[in-house]
């Protein structure tokens, strides 16, 4: 049965009153006991220190007996005193005689050690007696029987087949391609071209990629004609020297065997058709190829864009580049602006009086007036470049053109139209916001490479000097490739740097998978002399394993091709082609700022 919430108010009256009357007389109580309680503590701390400022020190002079513990310790004042008891004193000095203790002799020699005798059960040991007389060893006389003849003895023994002396070629290759001799002499006397002087295979491989590089797009098409062309001298005992030329007609010299072709190739199952390779040309060995005179250009902007904080450390980094000059090498030195001026006239031999010349002229550059530098590029081909000595043109500026051709295009391809790889273009940029799209490609198309400085202006001589260290010892010139397969191998970049001893030359490919071999023909001048070379490289056994860069530097390589392409025709489908080869292996089009949308 349930209460309403009235009946539950009025249940047990009385339990509440009573409780209340309770909690009243409990809280009275409390309050008249606790009455009576003071909490004093402080009161009692502060009542403790009055007291003790009321209470007087007794302070007197008491007189202390002398500790005879005390004065034993003191041996030297009690000595002293005069008016000490002499007993004391007795005593005192007894105890020092007592408890002193004189120091034993220092030894400075080592004590006599006793003879070291036997002892224990090693007592009866003797002494060694004398080795015994050996007899000499002598083996028996004893004649050998033949119980079975092989061969007859009236058989006279084969005379001893002399070899000829041959000469050694140091690091040469351990593998050679076979060449027929004979036909060797007869196509030499016949006047024929020296690819017949190729295996079969071999040969017509190499007949087959005639048409240059990317299916004879490049430009560099029919390298050797099949007709009349430089002859090969019949082999002799007496080989002449690398790099002479004969009279009348051009020596041929086949420079396989002093440098290196090191294959480096990557292939992803995710792309099936084609494969990728790096291949870096370098020398055997330090002085396998003899170094070439050069003819090398400095050039340097001296446009107000330039200024002096900057054109300062260019002066000194061309004054150092003239110590790396050799003899037998010519060079000029060529201030532009809106004009150019040149040092000398015509090429300058390396002589005291000519260094200090050019020292004088690189102490007199000024940074004014504007920047053309097509004009001054334009004029770096007078007078015309002599066959057989490569020219090396290193331009310094900040690559920004503010007369004559301004665009960036027009200056890259009107130059690489005109110069067509007679000249080596390499450029050094000035400052991190320095025109690198214009120095880049103009390095790029016209056999050179660009550098910018980006550390800052002090870091300027440093490079300079760096990269003619690299290009001053230069052993083969107008270098061109053709590679067998057409568009089946395509290769760039097609037209490479010039062979230095201290740069390697890279080329980057992509081939068919179906291809096995990679075989290229490679010609160039070594002074007046026309030089030839030709590899057959397997895929798969000469290629070392490389990793996924190979593809990407094959693309970038390329992308940079089409560049160069389009500065020199502005045809829109090889922009297309461009932008098509970036979107399909993932890179970014460098320069994309400077291109058309």
């Amino acid at each position: 049965m349930g209460y309403t919430d009235t009946e539950r108010k009025i249940q047990h009256p009385a339990a509440v009153v009573a409780g209340t009357i309770v909690s009243v007389v409990v809280h009275v109580t409390a309050i008249l006991l606790l009455s009576g309680f003071r909490f004093d503590m402080g009161y009692r701390i502060d009542e403790d220190l009055r007291r003790r400022k009321e209470n007087k020190m007794d302070v007197r002079e008491v007189a202390l007996k002398p500790d005879p513990v005390m004065l034993a310790m003191k041996p030297l004042a009690i000595a002293a005193s005069p008016v000490q008891d002499s007993a004391v004193a007795m005593d005192v000095a007894q105890v020092a005689e007592n408890t002193g203790a004189k120091p034993e002799a220092v030894a400075i020699e080592p004590p006599t050690l006793q003879e070291n005798r036997l002892a224990g059960e090693n007592r009866s040991v003797s002494e060694p007696s004398a080795l015994p007389d050996r007899q000499k060893w002598e083996p028996r006389q004893e004649i050998v029987e033949i119980e079975k003849k092989l061969i007859d003895d009236k058989v006279k023994a084969l005379a001893r087949k002399p070899i000829e002396k041959v000469d050694r070629v140091k690091n040469a290759p351990d593998i050679v391609m076979t060449i027929d001799r004979s036909k060797m002499d007869k196509n030499a006397s016949s006047g024929m071209s020296s690819t017949n002087l190729l295996p079969p295979d071999l040969d017509k491989r190499v007949e087959g990629g005639r048409a240059g590089i990317d299916g004879g797009k490049s430009g560099i098409s029919g390298l050797r004609n099949t007709g009349a062309g430089p002859t090969v001298k019949s082999p002799s005992s007496n080989e002449e020297p690398l790099f002479t030329r004969g009279s009348g007609t051009n020596t041929f010299k086949p420079i396989e065997k002093y440098l290196k072709a090191e294959l480096t190739t990557y292939a992803s199952s995710l792309e099936p058709e084609y494969g990728y390779f790096k291949i870096e040309i370098a020398r055997l060995g330090d002085e396998i190829l003899p170094v070439i005179p050069k003819d090398i250009i400095l050039v340097q902007d001296c446009s107000t864009s330039m200024a002096e904080q900057r054109l300062h450390f260019c002066r000194d980094g061309l004054t150092n580049c003239l110590q790396e000059l050799a003899p037998g090498d010519r060079f000029n030195v060529v201030s532009f602006r809106d004009t150019r001026e040149k040092c000398f006239q015509e090429w300058a031999e390396v002589k005291p009086e000519t260094i200090g010349a050019a020292r004088q002229f690189i102490s007199e550059m000024r940074a004014s007036g504007d920047t053309d530098i097509y004009s001054s590029l334009k004029h770096l081909l007078e007078p015309a470049p002599t066959p057989g000595r490569p020219v090396i043109a290193l331009m310094i500026s900040d690559g920004y053109s503010t007369a004559g051709i301004v665009d960036n295009s027009d200056i890259i391809g009107a130059f690489s139209k005109l110069n067509n790889g007679a000249i080596s273009v390499f450029s050094l940029g000035t400052l991190q916001t320095a025109n690198m799209y214009l120095l880049d490609l103009v390095s790029h198309c016209n056999r050179g490479d660009a550098f910018n400085v980006t550390s800052g202006r002090w870091d300027i001589p440093k490079s300079i000097h760096n990269l003619l260290k690299e290009v001053k010892r230069p052993v083969l010139s107008d270098v061109k490739f053709t590679f067998a397969g057409g568009d089946r191998c395509m290769v760039y970049p097609v037209l490479t740097s010039n062979l230095y001893l201290d740069r390697p030359l890279i080329l980057h490919g992509r081939y068919n998978k179906d291809m096995k071999n990679v075989v290229f023909q490679a010609i160039g001048k070594a002074g007046a002399v026309d030089c030839d070379m030709v590899f057959d490289l397997d895929i798969g056994k000469a290629g070392k394993p490389g990793g996924k860069d190979i593809r990407t530097e094959w693309a970038e390589q390329r992308v940079y091709f089409l560049m160069g392409e389009y500065a020199r025709n502005g045809d829109p489908a090889v922009l297309r082609e461009l932008k098509e080869t970036a979107n399909s292996y993932k890179i970014k089009v460098p320069y994309a700022r400077d291109l058309p949308k």
